[in-house]
């Protein structure tokens, strides 16, 4: 039977924050972030979890109702998700991030953090799709000789690895702790103290900036709006930001970079096993940030 059909899926504020919107121009998909097989990751989005095409949101006081219509035929997911990578214009975006028993916005505290250093493989597991998709695409953005700078590089593992497969850059590092510094010294040659929220202690002069902490539980939307536009100030005219993270990015990315009028190269980065998308966002800025 062709067409559609409209339903409406009434979500608890506790499981707001599993929501996604995969969305252009034109058109918005409504999905639920849930676990599909065993090589699920946290960070890639499969076609499972979509729910079907948004039409209307009404937020109550405890839950909010999205009227989504899903289509009848077969496959309809696949092809949305294929449409959605090999088309410009489209994005992931997690509008909710999780709340703590306040209903805020829930931060990791800085004790987590700091315990982490003790177990650094906690924090690079589940980072190989990040890494590869860096490393088989910077060529494309960036010629040799470029600095590359990741100014919340944890242990150094990320940067290193790109280091190692693309040595033809100049690699820079930082991190707001001390722990986190005195690892990655032993894998960078140039890492040092600098908190993203204080834009004097950052480096300034590179052509790529890799941000990988802009995100939910990591930092809340306000904290990820100053950041950003202090790592974008590190960037010369026409140098490329990159975006993405375990957990999603805490704001709306594409309108936070375009009031800063910078022009979007890729939103997107695709994995195959699982088969899914997920969020790696490129912009190149068409002048230098103050």
């Amino acid at each position: 039977m062709a067409g559609n059909f409209t339903v409406c899926m009434v979500i608890t504020q506790a499981r707001l924050h599993e929501m996604f919107l995969l969305r252009n121009a034109e058109e918005t998909w409504l999905g639920m972030r849930k676990r599909q097989t065993r090589f699920s990751r946290y960070s890639i989005v499969e076609p499972g979890m979509l729910l079907g095409k948004l039409k209307k949101t009404r937020a109550d006081s405890d839950c909010v109702n999205f009227n989504v219509d899903i289509p009848r035929e077969d496959g309809w997911k696949d092809s949305v998700f294929e449409a959605a990578f090999h088309s410009a214009g489209w994005d992931l975006h997690f509008p909710y991030p999780p709340l703590d028993e306040n209903g805020t916005a829930f931060v990791c505290p800085a004790a987590f953090w700091e315990t982490c250093a003790d177990d650094p493989a906690r924090l690079d597991q589940e980072e190989s799709h990040f890494r590869e998709h860096t490393v088989n695409m910077l060529g494309e953005w960036v010629k040799p000789g470029a600095i590359i700078y990741d100014p919340a590089c944890s242990t150094g593992a990320f940067l290193g690895y790109v280091m190692a497969r693309c040595p033809n850059y100049d690699y820079v590092a930082s991190d707001a702790s001390d722990r986190m510094i005195a690892m990655a010294r032993g894998r960078l040659p140039h890492a040092f103290v600098a908190d993203t929220q204080d834009s004097r202690q950052l480096f300034s002069g590179c052509d790529v900036v890799i941000c990988r902490f802009l995100n939910h539980e990591v930092m809340s939307g306000s904290e990820a709006e100053v950041a950003l536009t202090n790592v974008a100030s590190c960037c010369k005219a026409n140098g490329k930001v990159i975006v993405f993270g375990h957990t999603p990015v805490a704001l709306d990315l594409p309108r936070a970079m375009e009031k800063m009028g910078a022009k979007a190269v890729s939103a997107l980065g695709k994995s195959v096993s699982p088969y899914g998308i997920f969020q790696y966002y490129v912009y190149e800025l068409t002048a230098s940030v103050q």
